[in-house]
């Protein structure tokens, strides 16, 4: 029994070419989606950062052994600037 719709595509059938501009359509989408999510995370990315900061030096040595809270912190920090970094390369670019 077969369900009724279309056909299913043969793997041999070509498919149609994309319009012309469509790849720099879509890139010019992607770059500015990537400003859009990375201009609204700033703020929130270096509050996060500045709380993570106080909460690692609250449990350093306490909670867990102080290497784990290092490693944490340094990850954290290195994201943190990686986000802001790429939205201030966007913001010259």
């Amino acid at each position: 029994m077969s369900l009724p719709g279309p056909a299913p595509a043969c793997a041999d059938t070509p498919s149609p070419e994309p319009p012309r501009g469509e790849d720099e359509l879509r890139t010019a989408l992607a770059s500015q989606q990537l400003e859009m999510v990375l201009g609204h995370t700033r703020l929130g990315t270096l509050m996060a950062t500045a709380f993570a900061i106080l909460l690692a030096l609250s449990l350093r040595g306490d909670a867990l052994q102080t290497w784990i809270i290092d490693v944490w912190l340094a990850a954290k920090i290195l994201v943190a600037a990686v986000r802001v970094g790429l939205r201030a390369c966007e913001d010259l670019g």
